[in-house]
């Protein structure tokens, strides 16, 4: 009988760096990201909040999908869950990147924004490294070959 840490370690490199830097980002995006103050009043905000709202909904999905598959119950098979994973990870990054800019401009930054900002820059690394071993790129030609070969069956109207 195999334990946690035998399972985890015997997932590819790329799914343990997206699943220990989802973790970090999930556990940064409670922290303060920045903080405000006006003469005595001082405030902070976690990243749950503006873009960065859908950048963590994304994760939770993904997060979600990688633990299915290292439960082995996840209905997709192994090349979709690849890039399912690999698109979740794209909106992670597309909106958790504009979150970061946005929050450089707010000043005074808390712990939540530099955790954070490390775990998406891993993040980004696990998903280049996914992308790569699931060949992403042959994927992708894969969808534009069929959909060049859609239009052609199709002609535009009034052709």
């Amino acid at each position: 009988m195999s334990t946690v840490k035998q399972d985890l370690e015997a997932l590819p490199l790329h799914r343990q760096i997206i699943l220990g830097s989802g973790a970090l980002l999930l556990v940064a995006s409670f922290l303060p990201w920045y903080k405000f103050s006006a003469g005595s009043f001082s405030s902070s905000a976690s990243g749950w909040h503006q873009l960065g709202t859908i950048a963590w909904l994304f994760l939770i999905v993904a997060l979600i999908a990688e633990g299915a598959r290292v439960a082995r119950v996840s209905p997709l098979q192994e090349r979709q869950a690849d890039l399912a994973t690999t698109a979740l990870g794209g909106g992670v990054l597309l909106f958790g990147v504009i979150f970061v800019i946005q929050r450089v401009s707010d000043g005074h930054l808390g712990i939540g924004f530099f955790l954070g900002l490390i775990g998406l820059i891993a993040f980004a690394y696990g998903v280049y490294l996914l992308f790569q071993a699931s060949d992403g790129q042959g994927a992708l030609k894969d969808l534009q070959a069929q959909a060049e070969a859609r239009r052609r069956q199709d002609p535009p109207a009034g052709s």
